[in-house]
């Protein structure tokens, strides 16, 4: 049951469930929502839970900090029947598709809420949600679910498989014929995401090329110095091979023939004398 609309006073509002569910609150946005709603700006409402006693801010949570810093009383919510359980599993899926952009913390911090949080990181049958639906109520990827559950610690970390909470499995050792135990714990596990999506981070530019010493350098220019005049003595020669082919056919008669064949020789020269 819901009741859309309702104008609630703020300080009804209970914010102390663990309901909040991002990293960390934008002050710039709250103040840019606090000018619109001073200047008349009309928001959704926020989605609160009433369980009968107090009423849980589920959505909403800079909307709800503007309008205190507007100076108002009262906001506007969308108020629907449920227990405190109820607001966070809402809660880590807001912002998924409208609102303020969730940051990849965001996002890990809604994962971690499911996977530690005593009241709803079981399903209604007592048994703990795959990694599966945890993706689906986070709006998140799969693989982040399974590699946060990876990294959780020994205290926190369920077998998902047995469902039973252990990560022995016992059995009877093959060479030895005596009962023994192993460690499941880490079957199937990989990590699939980047460490910048679980730690909440951009993603790292990619290592930049390393830089070559002042004798790497000198060795490169050299080596690139003789490729070039070797390629300019190839074709200097090529040049001398034809002055000296059109001499012949003239007799050595013809100054600008001779001439040309003069200057082949000069460049050959000079090839050969110019220090690498």
């Amino acid at each position: 049951m819901t009741k859309e609309g309702t104008s609630l006073q703020l300080s009804k509002l209970r914010l102390d469930g663990g309901t909040q569910p991002r990293a960390k609150l934008d002050d710039r946005i709250i103040e840019d929502y606090a000018e619109g709603i001073r200047y008349g700006a009309k928001f959704p409402p926020v989605v609160v839970f009433y369980d009968g006693e107090s009423y849980w801010l589920a959505d909403g949570f800079h909307r709800f900090l503007a309008t205190d810093q507007a100076g108002k009383k009262s906001i506007v919510a969308d108020v629907r029947q449920g227990t405190l359980r109820d607001a966070i599993l809402h809660s880590v899926g807001a912002n998924a598709a409208h609102g303020h952009r969730r940051s990849n913390r965001d996002k890990r911090r809604a994962v971690r809420t499911m996977l530690t949080n005593d009241l709803v990181s079981m399903d209604v049958n007592g048994k703990p949600w795959s990694d599966n639906e945890i993706a689906r109520k986070c709006n998140v990827s799969v693989p982040l679910v399974g590699t946060m559950r990876a990294r959780l610690p020994r205290t926190h970390t369920i077998n998902t498989n047995s469902m039973a909470g252990t990560h022995e499995r016992a059995f009877v050792h093959p060479k030895t014929g005596k009962p023994t135990t192993m460690d499941t714990s880490n079957i199937g596990r990989k990590k699939i995401v980047t460490k910048a999506e679980y730690e909440g981070e951009e993603e790292p530019a990619k290592a930049t090329r390393r830089q070559a010493t002042p004798e790497q350098k000198a060795a490169r220019e050299t080596i690139r110095r003789e490729q070039v005049m070797g390629a300019d003595f190839r074709r200097a020669f090529k040049d001398f091979e034809r002055a000296v082919i059109a001499c012949r056919h003239e007799k050595f008669q013809g100054e600008t023939t001779q001439e040309a064949a003069r200057a082949c020789v000069r460049q050959l020269n000079g090839l050969i004398e110019s220090p690498v």
